[in-house]
């Protein structure tokens, strides 16, 4: 009997346990779902605030351009400083270059880097310190350029680094140039594409600047150098082209006869040089594109293919010849370009549509539809 009760005694006071603890689990499930709600009522009024201070602080900027006399009021609080700089980003992507100088004085005038500068240097997460120096890398000032050295000595996180090198690339002189070149080739920091971003950066901060000849003496030097590993050489081939900075053709051609065994750099070179113009009448008669066509990879006998109608007529003879090769990607850029070519072009590929075989037919029947 005394065992019994025992046990009765012992699953009341289980039950009553269990009992609180549902209820904790509820309450706190509660509490919360109303943390939540909360959150996120909080966050979405403060990006109302910012987005409908942003619109103020565009149209005041639009007036200051419009009207150098104006001047932007100064925000009020952090709030209004991360809204003016977000408005200033905005405007550098869609404004003329020549007119950036307005945009940056209004950025001096009111300060606005420090904060980003104090966040990208003593936040303890690594997600304000890459917004902040994203920030700062969209500003594009000059004088940004020895913080973003410096904290490249110290920065470890792999992400951060990776926005402080482009934030660099963007204002960068010759040393940084080579600078950035060395990380990248003794630390691969993301991919060949973010390579590139960071050439065309550095391409573009010369531009603007005006300083054309140094950018092609930087360039010629930078594949000329033992020290840059091939695979950066065609990264910045491939900027020169998405930059279309015609002035570096001619060295690129040189490049490319010099790296003959390295189908990638080929590839790149070809690229580039057809986001130029192509490979101009006059200029070895085509040369370029006449040695690509004859080239035993097939990628790059499909991409001098794509860009052959920019070269002289003396490669249309090749251009017949490759809208019967093995490559479908070769056949059919083969047969785009002698469409692109004009009257000569459309004429070789009528022909080849009563002698050519059956699988050339068809291709030429294909690209001639809309002629």
């Amino acid at each position: 009997m005394l065992n019994q009760s025992t046990e009765l005694l012992i699953a009341f006071h289980a039950r009553g346990f269990l009992l609180f603890a549902i209820w904790m689990l509820v309450w706190s499930t509660v509490l919360l779902i109303l943390l939540m709600v909360v959150h996120k009522l909080i966050v979405e009024r403060r990006e109302k605030q910012i987005t409908a201070a942003k619109h103020r602080f565009l149209s005041a900027c639009y007036r200051q351009l419009a009207q150098p006399l104006y001047a932007t009021p100064a925000p009020a609080g952090q709030l209004q400083r991360t809204a003016l700089t977000d408005a200033l980003i905005f405007l550098v992507k869609e404004v003329p270059h020549e007119r950036h100088e307005v945009l940056r004085a209004i950025t001096r005038q009111h300060r606005l880097t420090e904060h980003f500068c104090r966040v990208a240097s003593r936040s303890k997460s690594w997600v304000p310190r890459l917004t902040a120096a994203e920030k700062l890398g969209f500003l594009s000032l000059p004088e940004l350029a020895p913080f973003f050295r410096s904290r490249l000595k110290v920065e470890r996180d792999l992400h951060v680094r990776a926005k402080l090198l482009w934030g660099l690339s963007r204002v960068a002189n010759a040393d940084d140039a080579w600078q950035i070149s060395r990380m990248l080739g003794s630390q691969p920091i993301l991919s060949s594409k973010f390579n590139e971003l960071l050439f065309f950066g550095i391409i573009e901060a010369f531009q603007q600047r005006g300083e054309h000849g140094e950018c092609l003496a930087l360039v010629h030097d930078l594949l000329s150098s033992e020290e840059l590993q091939p695979l950066l050489k065609r990264d910045l081939v491939e900027a020169c082209g998405a930059s279309h900075f015609t002035a570096a053709a001619p060295r690129i051609r040189r490049f490319f006869l010099a790296r003959g065994a390295d189908a990638m750099v080929r590839i790149a070179c070809l690229r580039a040089i057809g986001s130029m113009g192509g490979d101009p009448e006059g200029d070895h008669d085509g040369e370029l594109t006449m040695l690509s066509l004859h080239d035993e990879d097939w990628r790059v006998r499909a991409v001098a293919a794509r860009y052959a109608h920019l070269a002289p007529d003396s490669v249309l003879a090749r251009l017949a010849e490759l809208i019967a090769d093995s490559s479908h990607f070769v056949r059919l850029n083969a047969a785009l370009a002698l469409r692109a070519n004009g009257e000569k072009g459309v004429a070789i590929l009528r022909k080849q549509l009563t002698e050519g075989e059956p699988a050339v037919r068809d291709l030429c029947a294909y690209v001639l539809h809309e002629v």
